[in-house]
C-alpha cells in the first residue's frame, strides 16, 4: 500500500478483514489495538486518522464503530477531489494575499 506506514497497512488490512462480510461493523478501538500491538486508544486514533487523510477509509461521524473501507476507484476520487479543493484553496489564498499588497503610487 502506497504512502502507508507498516502500523497504518497493518491496520489497513486488519480492517480490510475484519470487515469483509456484508452488513458488517468496524472493530472497536481495542479490538484494532490488539490486532496492531498498540494499547492506547489515541494511537490506534492516530492511525485511523492517517488513513482517512489517504483516502483508505471514510469515518461517518456521530456514529460508533462507522467506518468504510474505500475501494482503489474511489480512492482515485476522493485523492482528485481533495487535491481540487488543496489547490482551489491555494488560489484564494494568492488573490487575498495580492490584495493586501499595496499599489505603489
Amino acid at each position: 500500500m502506497i504512502g502507508l506506514t507498516p502500523k497504518q497497512s497493518q491496520l489497513f488490512r486488519y480492517l480490510e478483514g475484519y470487515m469483509s462480510g456484508p452488513g458488517s461493523v468496524a472493530p472497536t478501538f481495542a479490538e484494532m489495538g490488539a490486532a496492531v500491538g498498540l494499547t492506547s486508544k489515541s494511537a490506534v486514533h492516530r492511525l485511523l486518522s492517517a488513513l482517512e487523510e489517504r483516502a483508505y477509509i471514510r469515518r461517518i461521524p456521530n456514529r460508533a464503530r462507522a467506518i468504510e473501507i474505500i475501494r482503489d476507484g474511489d480512492r482515485r476520487q476522493d485523492v482528485a477531489h481533495a487535491l481540487t479543493l488543496a489547490s482551489d484553496y491555494q488560489l484564494q489564498a494568492e488573490i487575498n494575499r495580492r490584495r493586501s499588497i499595496p499599489k505603489a503610487a
